[in-house]
């Protein structure tokens, strides 16, 4: 158990890559739609999540606040934050690597 965890997977994809991390509770992984502007910032467009009954839920972001490389304070991890307005409210979306999530309050099955 690396570190004392023992929750870290290793996984191999088919074109024979490792990837390595902890399966995290406190970590929804998310689908973002987004764009790359002019300038060469990545700007999250809309989110998207499949529910446990197997419904979607899609969401457009209102504005785009800004980002910033940070870790998520609750569920680690090291990446950027993109701060945005979702339905009037400030949410932050972190992207580590190649996957996009949201901080969540209780653990996710």
């Amino acid at each position: 158990m690396p570190f004392g965890k023992d929750n870290f997977t290793y996984s191999y994809s088919h074109d024979g890559s490792i990837d390595s991390r902890y399966d995290n509770p406190f970590k929804k992984y998310i689908e973002v739609r987004a764009c790359f502007k002019t300038d060469g910032t990545l700007v999250p467009e809309s989110i998207g999540w499949t529910e446990a009954n197997g419904d979607v839920k899609t969401l457009v972001i209102d504005k785009f606040v800004g980002v910033r490389k940070q870790a998520s304070r609750k569920a680690g991890g090291a990446g950027w934050c993109f701060t945005v307005i979702i339905n009037g409210k400030e949410k932050e979306l972190y992207l580590e690597v190649d996957k996009w999530f949201v901080e969540v309050r209780q653990k996710v099955p």
